[in-house]
C-alpha cells in the first residue's frame, strides 16, 4: 500500500489520514504530491510549506540531510537545541568539549566551520567607573525648584 500525504486540501483532492514519524519518508512523498498537482514550488515555499504541516517529534527517525560518497550520512541539525561555549584559551576545545558537554549531552558534536578563535575583552571590567547616585535629598530640591519654575507657566496655559 502507497502512503499519502499529510495534508487536508479538498480543492486539490490530497488527503492524509495516519501521520509520519519519518520525515525522509515523507518529505520525497510531498515533492511528488507537488509534482503531480503542478504546483509551482521553489525551495522557499517547500521550506514554508514543511514548517506549516510538520511538527518535531523527538521520537521520530533522524533527519537525513544528505549522504557522502564514502556512504556516511550526515544529520540535519536541530537549529532550536545550538548552542556556544566560551572556551579558555589555555584549554584544548575537544578535551573541554569532551569534559565539559559530553557528561551532558551525549550526542553533542562540534562544527568545527563555526569555531572562532578569540579573545573576549570586558569593557565594563577594565574602563568603567562608578560614579555614585546623587543623593535623595539633591534630587528632591531639584524637582521642587523646577516645580517653583513652571508653576506661572501652567497657570498661563490654563488661564487662557
Amino acid at each position: 500500500m502507497e502512503d499519502t500525504i499529510l495534508i487536508d486540501c479538498p480543492d486539490f483532492g490530497v488527503h492524509y489520514s495516519n501521520p509520519f514519524n519519518d520525515y525522509n519518508t515523507f518529505v520525497p512523498l510531498l515533492n511528488k504530491a507537488i509534482k503531480d498537482l503542478s504546483i509551482n514550488s521553489d525551495a522557499k515555499r517547500l521550506k514554508s510549506i514543511l514548517d506549516a504541516i510538520t511538527w518535531k517529534n523527538e521520537e521520530a527517525e533522524k533527519v537525513i540531510k544528505k549522504t557522502e560518497k564514502n556512504g556516511i550520512l550526515v544529520y540535519e541539525a536541530d537549529s532550536d537545541l545550538r548552542d556556544t561555549e566560551n572556551v579558555p584559551l589555555d584549554q584544548d576545545i575537544n578535551d573541554y568539549f569532551e569534559r565539559e558537554v559530553l557528561q551532558h549531552i551525549p550526542d553533542a558534536w562540534i562544527d568545527e566551520s563555526k569555531t572562532v578563535i578569540g579573545y573576549e575583552i570586558s569593557f565594563t571590567r577594565y574602563f568603567y567607573n562608578y560614579v555614585p547616585p546623587r543623593s535623595i535629598e539633591d534630587i528632591t530640591a531639584e524637582i521642587f525648584a523646577l516645580e517653583k519654575e513652571t508653576d506661572g507657566i501652567l497657570n498661563e496655559i490654563v488661564n487662557d
